[in-house]
């Protein structure tokens, strides 16, 4: 884990920033031997879009079958994250002053988390697993920030996954449109757990989805965070994985909240499953 703690930036400073956005996704592949083929794998930050505001209409992450919701109201602990030089990116709370998203979309500098109703917020420290979107590695960032977000609910990590179940997907755009309210899609089914990441085979996320949460289907229990879109040649983005929470590192990741010491740091672990 790397951790480093940030100061705020200044008012020119984010004015500068929210005009540019850093670029170079990266590309990786993947064999997994219950295909025999490689997957082409590619984060779900994105890095080419610009942070102009836009309407409020309803935006969802998928065009086609399924349950949408709006998120604000639905799953408050829902959050938008963006970064200095790098990614625009989804986030989820765990407390008032601590929040997860995927650890690619952090490559330093300044950290902000924000959505329709709660403000602009900034972190003063980053703890970061990894940032590859290869099974093997942990692609997960959590924050704290600075001052307190008071919600009506925060995620609970639910350590305990399993082939079969189903899952909601949580992000922020729609067709490279960014929305500050961000929406989702139910009944997802889990068909592949790996060593830290999970899939389902339904092509639903999109750039901007990265470090969304994932959670058990009509529950807040947090299962996972966003990390790519996947898919072969003949399938290409048919994929939707995610670094899922195992006991390991849902353990890790309430220590490091704990650590960051004060108020708002108390995040929840589901053992009853």
């Amino acid at each position: 884990m790397n951790a480093a703690v940030m100061n705020p930036p200044s008012t020119r400073a984010r004015s500068a920033a929210r005009t540019r956005l850093g670029r170079g996704l990266l590309t990786a592949c993947l064999a997994f031997a219950w295909t025999g083929c490689f997957v082409e794998m590619d984060p779900l930050d994105d890095a080419d879009a610009s942070y102009a505001d836009v309407e409020s209409r309803s935006q969802g992450i998928y065009h086609g079958p399924g349950f949408f919701q709006d998120v604000e109201t639905t799953y408050p602990e829902f959050v938008v994250v963006n970064v200095e030089g790098g990614a625009a990116c989804s986030g989820v709370m765990l407390d008032s002053q601590v929040v997860l998203t995927a650890g690619h979309c952090w490559r330093g500098g300044w950290f902000q988390v924000t959505r329709d109703g709660i403000g602009v917020h900034y972190a003063d420290s980053v703890v970061k697993w990894g940032e590859s979107t290869a099974d093997g590695v942990n692609d997960v960032i959590v924050a704290h920030l600075s001052a307190p977000i008071y919600l009506q609910s925060y995620a609970e990590i639910e350590p305990r996954l399993w082939v079969g179940d189903t899952v909601t997907y949580l992000g922020r755009i729609d067709g490279g449109v960014f929305t500050n309210r961000g929406h989702g899609i139910r009944n997802r089914t889990i068909s592949w757990i790996g060593a830290t990441k999970a899939q389902s085979n339904w092509g639903v996320l999109q750039p901007g989805d990265s470090g969304g949460p994932v959670f058990l289907d009509w529950s807040h229990r947090l299962v996972g965070s966003n990390s790519y879109i996947a898919g072969n040649r003949e399938t290409p983005g048919s994929l939707d994985g995610f670094t899922y929470l195992s006991e390991g590192l849902a353990l890790a990741i309430q220590q490091t909240a704990q650590n960051f010491g004060g108020p708002g740091t108390n995040v929840r672990i589901h053992w009853g499953r």
